[in-house]
């Protein structure tokens, strides 16, 4: 982009008004989310498409911020060739997700979001922090709420294998350590502990698997005279449920 003469010899200080500096700021705002989903696509796998199509929107976003100020940084024909490109690839994605979603029967759909989500929870067993809930399937993505429960993972209720079972739930435990989880004991219960260090590792642990998870909100509870808070679940949003179908998960004979 170029500044035109027009924009540099205007470069004054001018009041803005309030609906003015509350455009500018949405488009800003904007802007930075756009700019935020391409780089998202950077440290994975690289999603050229999504990559295009988040910084067309940013694009775009960043004239209108222009517009807001009176700031001039291309010529008329340029920036309405490039609305126009614009136009023209929103208008396509739109087609091709009409085309996709008049491509499956409703029983279909309800029996594909069916299996992504008894996935999940094969995935999270087997990570072994207990259950996913309240799985729910929208527009965008999927919602989740996992829970944060080491309790089930080596439970030697009735189990064959007790004595193997204490070993290896120890082992397990250390390698939670050893990844940056905080771990709280008291009154013979194992539990994470709700701190920075615990909720830096769990994040990890969920990006490392959904590159596209973004976290909503930690939950956490308080036993009547601990010394500590325990987290009890974490509420994520999985923005390209693809993610979902290449999870590991936990073998049918474990469950």
């Amino acid at each position: 982009m170029r500044h035109t003469s027009d924009s540099i010899s205007n470069a004054t200080s001018l009041p803005l008004s309030a609906d003015t500096q509350a455009v500018a700021r949405r488009a800003g705002r904007e802007l930075q989310e756009a700019i935020g989903a391409a780089l998202l696509t950077v440290p994975k796998i690289f999603d050229r498409e999504l990559a295009t199509n988040a910084l067309m929107v940013a694009e775009g976003k960043l004239m209108e911020l222009c517009k807001a100020l009176a700031i001039e940084l291309d010529s008329n024909a340029e920036r309405e060739d490039r609305y126009a490109r614009l136009r023209a690839a929103n208008l396509r994605i739109r087609e091709l997700e009409t085309q996709l979603g008049n491509s499956a029967s409703p029983e279909l759909t309800q029996a594909s979001l069916k299996v992504l989500a008894q996935r999940l929870q094969r995935w999270w067993k087997f990570e072994g922090l207990g259950h996913a809930s309240k799985i729910s399937f929208g527009e965008h993505g999927c919602e989740v709420e996992l829970s944060c429960s080491l309790r089930g993972m080596f439970s030697r209720f009735l189990s064959a294998t007790p004595v193997s079972d204490k070993v290896n739930e120890k082992h397990w435990l250390q390698n939670l350590r050893d990844r940056g989880f905080e771990l709280v004991e008291e009154d013979g219960d194992t539990d994470l502990a709700d701190t920075d260090a615990s909720r830096r590792a769990l994040l990890d642990l969920l990006q490392s698997r959904l590159p596209s998870v973004h976290v909503l909100q930690f939950e956490n509870r308080h036993r009547r005279g601990a010394r500590h808070f325990r987290m009890s679940s974490v509420h994520v949003y999985i923005r390209d449920i693809k993610e979902i179908s290449v999870l590991p998960e936990i073998e049918e004979a474990d469950e």
